[in-house]
């Protein structure tokens, strides 16, 4: 058995619409691939998400984004507004999260294989542009 690239468990590219309000926004595979990666961390304002969107990485509370006002001091006002981060959440730009699935082992290996998510058991890994083997198909992890 080939050893996995583990990309498809670390990054991922959503629209900021489905990473703000994921119980709004994704159908019941995708809220458990959200779950299973561990991103409803961000959905409180102690935790920040990163992302990039336009070839620059930011770090921000979900929170923020939604009201700049409430949940950002005033650096990060003023940083929000610089940014245009609110043209961003107008227009649901797609933006590539930068995280590493939760279960993700030191080893590349799926540390839940027998549990994982169906959108996870039907991922085909040759779908991304940046996998490290284009060959297996679809991505083999071991248990």
């Amino acid at each position: 058995m080939s050893m996995p690239c583990g990309k498809c468990c670390m990054d991922l590219t959503l629209r900021i619409q489905e990473l703000m309000f994921p119980h709004a926004f994704l159908d019941e595979k995708g809220l458990d691939f959200y779950r299973t990666h561990g991103l409803e961390q961000f959905l409180t304002h102690k935790e920040n998400v990163e992302f990039e969107y336009s070839s620059i990485t930011y770090r921000i509370s979900l929170l923020g984004l939604i009201r700049p006002d409430l949940y950002l001091d005033e650096d990060g006002q003023r940083f929000y507004v610089e940014h245009n981060l609110g043209a961003m959440v107008q227009e649901n730009a797609t933006v590539r999260v930068n995280h590493r699935c939760q279960h993700l082992q030191a080893d590349r290996s799926c540390g839940i294989y027998e549990t994982r998510p169906v959108i996870c058991q039907e991922f085909n890994c040759a779908l991304r542009d940046d996998c490290a083997d284009p060959q297996v198909h679809p991505l083999e992890f071991r248990s």
